[in-house]
Order: C-alpha cells, then sequence, then structure tokens
C-alpha cells in the first residue's frame, strides 16, 4: 500500500521557487487519480530540466526514482507519476536506441540502453501507432510476423 503523503509536505531545497512549494503542497494532499500528469510533469521539469527534456529526451538511469526521492525535493508519488508519463511518450521511446547513453539524477552517465530495451521501446511505440489507427485499446496480444507479443 502506498503512503500518500501529506499536504504539509515541505520541500528541502532552498533553489525552488515559494510558488513551485505551494504547487507540490497542493498536489500532496491528492490521490493518484486526482493528480494530473501533465501538472506532475511540469513540476519536474522545473526541478529536474535537463532530465525532463520534451524536446530532446536522454534515456534516464534504470532506478532513478531512488535517486530523485533521495533528493527529498519532490513527493515521491508525483515522481512516479512524471516518470511514467515521460518515459511512455512518442519521442522518449525513439530515444531509446541501442547503445544509447542513460543518464542519472546528476546528468552523468549511467550505463547504456540495451539491445532488449530497445526492442521493447520499439514495440510500445508499434501499440501506440496501432491503438491511433484502430482506436482498439482492449486487445493486448499483437502478432509481428511470428511473434506474438504478450503484455
Amino acid at each position: 500500500m502506498q503512503k500518500t503523503p501529506s499536504p504539509e509536505y515541505k520541500t528541502m531545497d532552498s533553489r525552488i521557487s515559494e510558488t513551485l512549494k505551494q504547487d507540490i503542497e497542493k498536489l500532496s494532499g491528492r490521490s493518484k487519480a486526482e493528480i494530473p500528469k501533465s501538472e506532475a510533469l511540469r513540476i519536474a521539469r522545473e526541478v529536474w530540466p535537463h532530465l525532463f527534456r520534451i524536446s530532446e529526451p536522454v534515456p534516464l538511469k534504470i532506478g532513478i526514482h531512488k535517486e530523485m526521492i533521495e533528493t527529498d525535493q519532490v513527493p515521491p508519488m508525483l515522481i512516479k507519476i512524471a516518470l511514467r508519463y515521460f518515459v511512455e511518450q512518442e519521442r522518449y521511446l525513439e530515444a531509446l536506441k541501442e547503445g544509447a547513453i542513460r543518464i542519472d539524477s546528476n546528468g552523468k552517465r549511467s550505463g547504456r540502453v540495451t539491445l532488449r530495451e530497445a526492442v521493447g521501446a520499439e514495440l510500445a511505440l508499434y501499440r501506440k501507432q496501432q491503438r491511433k489507427l484502430t482506436g482498439n485499446t482492449c486487445d493486448n496480444r499483437e502478432f509481428i510476423g511470428r511473434l506474438r507479443v504478450v503484455q
């Protein structure tokens, strides 16, 4: 069971503006379903602009959410919502090419994208495109050549 941060959640970083602190506190009291994904991403982009570049996304380190949570700048739930929303975007998935360098929360190199991860990103892009074309969001199984993909 996930703990919901209390509304009085305070950020520890003085670099965060008062307006941003107020936005974080406002969202902290809400349930996960009530928090707009775009708002969570906006907050994350203000705190970590080098990680959440929309026009030129860079592959993020596996487990980067743990580093971000340790900074105690943004409640864990907002971080998770923002990350999930960000990594599901088409531009991010397109950036996941085999051998691409991943970065950590400080912007330093932290591994590379594996072939398996790159193929997974390609399949996710394919699914998104098929949903756009057919409008079908119910069927989780697809056939690609002889490969059957099951979620």
